[in-house]
């Protein structure tokens, strides 16, 4: 492995970690709203499509940091020609 491959899998694995982090965080603070008995429902649809986005963040975004670095493993795996895109 080269110092592009080992800078674009660091450079993978910060965004993979930082998306799974702010989803977390975006799911668990939402959690912790506290909701009223009276509280509109628009409010209450918003939380919850909030903490959908959330999750969908903290579960996507490690998978396609994972994607994105097995895919030259895949690529020689399979005998295509090594991508060279960075």
């Amino acid at each position: 492995m080269n110092d592009t491959q080992r800078r674009r899998n660091r450079k993978w694995l910060i965004l993979g970690l930082s998306g799974l982090a702010g989803g977390l965080l975006t799911m668990f603070v939402v959690r912790s709203v506290p909701m009223a008995s009276g509280t509109a429902a628009a409010i209450v649809i918003m939380l919850i499509v909030v903490k959908h986005v959330g999750l969908l963040v903290a579960v996507g975004s490690p998978l396609a940091a994972l994607s994105q670095f097995a895919r030259p493993r895949l690529r020689a795996l399979c005998g295509m020609p090594p991508d060279d895109s960075d």
